[in-house]
């Protein structure tokens, strides 16, 4: 379990370019093409440390320190506007829940790293039919 949240943290981090884990948080642009209509993603990504806990003895021990693990959960927040559309979303690791503001539809996003940017694939865990793939470049 924890080589495959590593995995997928590792994965979204890679997604959203190199990591600067010295600020908790960074926004980053793209330009996404949504069926040949232009349209901005603003993402803001964070990444949150790992730690264990050293306890003391007895029954109910206290916390007397933490221990840095080297793990990181990304989170990531945001939105994507064009001329007739406007999503925002937050999710965890390469997925992200969207919601259609205008529509009030929910979806589910897998973010894909790529050259240059970023794939969403939209309904990732569905048939390759009832999917969408719109590829966004990083801009900024």
């Amino acid at each position: 379990m924890k080589s495959r949240f590593t995995a997928v943290a590792l994965t979204a981090a890679l997604s959203f370019g190199a990591a600067d884990k010295s600020h908790s948080a960074q926004q980053m642009g793209f330009i996404c093409d949504l069926n040949g209509v232009d349209a901005q993603m603003r993402v803001v990504v964070e990444y949150v440390s790992s730690t264990g806990i050293v306890t003391g003895p007895g029954a109910n021990p206290n916390i007397t320190g933490l221990i840095p693990t080297g793990n990181y959960t990304v989170y990531t927040a945001g939105d994507v506007r064009s001329p007739s559309a406007y999503y925002t979303f937050k999710g965890q690791g390469e997925y992200a829940d969207f919601t259609n503001m205008h529509q009030n539809e929910r979806f589910r996003v897998r973010f894909v790293s790529a050259s240059k940017g970023i794939w969403m694939i939209i309904n990732p865990h569905q048939p390759p039919e009832w999917q969408g793939r719109h590829f966004c470049r990083r801009v900024g």
